[in-house]
């Protein structure tokens, strides 16, 4: 079974990736890179503090944000910071609403929770954050299973840690290479050794957080993951885990395909 995980990271591995089309609309990137950026915070934000974060001009952040309070993606405050506006709240229910995996997993997570008696999670990596589509009882608390858009860590997840190891090391260290626009201090070479334990196993574990986690295909950033699991429980199980996460990836995928 590992030698079959550790060629679904292989395959991965011996993509030659393109990133982004051959001609970029530079403006609207970097329009979207300040849309999600004020997306990430929980709390009005300044324009200064933005351009801080991003280390780009201020005077170019603060036109972005204007026009996206023009256009309904961001309100102004009466401190002249900024929330989300009811735009990119109508996007993100759209986003969900629509999602093909959000619509097709919940049968299969139901499943895979009741034949391994743990909770389950489902979550989606972008760049160095894991967003939880679901995270806990699927079977008996739907709703608090439910989980708002807030990003986590990827490396303090086991879901992120199985989706980076399909990435390349430059693709990796690319991704962490801007400490400015994050608080945390990220030890590089500490992570790389655990990512590259992910991609020999075929599957992640974070012990500190009882989960082990595998993506949900070989293209996706999606991964599914089992949680609660206590150091014996992992030592004494985890090819189960594994084999029944793999068994519940195969059937949403085929079922994506089906849709």
């Amino acid at each position: 079974m590992l030698a079959q995980n550790e060629n679904i990271f292989s395959l991965e591995l011996k993509k030659a990736r393109k990133r982004g089309p051959t001609q970029v609309n530079q403006s609207l990137r970097d329009g979207l890179e300040v849309l999600l950026e004020l997306a990430k915070w929980q709390r009005p934000v300044g324009s200064r503090e933005v351009a801080r974060v991003l280390d780009w001009d201020h005077a170019r952040v603060h036109r972005f944000l204007t026009t996206l309070a023009d256009n309904g993606f961001a309100e102004k405050t009466s401190d002249r910071k900024y929330i989300a506006g009811p735009g990119l709240m109508v996007l993100a229910t759209m986003g969900l609403h629509n999602s093909r995996v959000f619509r097709c997993a919940l049968p299969f997570l139901q499943e895979l929770e009741m034949r391994t008696e743990q909770p389950v999670s489902l979550g989606v990596r972008w760049r160095r954050y894991v967003s939880y589509l679901f995270h806990g009882d699927v079977t008996d608390n739907l709703n608090a299973a439910i989980v708002p858009g807030n990003l986590y860590p990827a490396e303090r997840s086991s879901i992120g840690l199985a989706l980076l190891a399909r990435l390349h090391d430059d693709e990796i260290r690319n991704i962490y290479s801007n400490p400015k626009k994050h608080k945390d201090s990220i030890d590089i070479n500490a992570l790389m050794e655990r990512i590259h334990r992910a991609r020999r196993q075929g599957y992640a574990v974070h012990a500190q957080y009882e989960s082990v986690a595998v993506p949900l295909d070989e293209t996706s950033e999606t991964g599914l993951c089992l949680i609660g699991l206590n150091e014996e429980m992992l030592r004494a199980k985890v090819d189960f885990y594994v084999q029944e996460l793999h068994r519940t990836a195969r059937k949403i995928e085929q079922h994506l395909k089906r849709a």
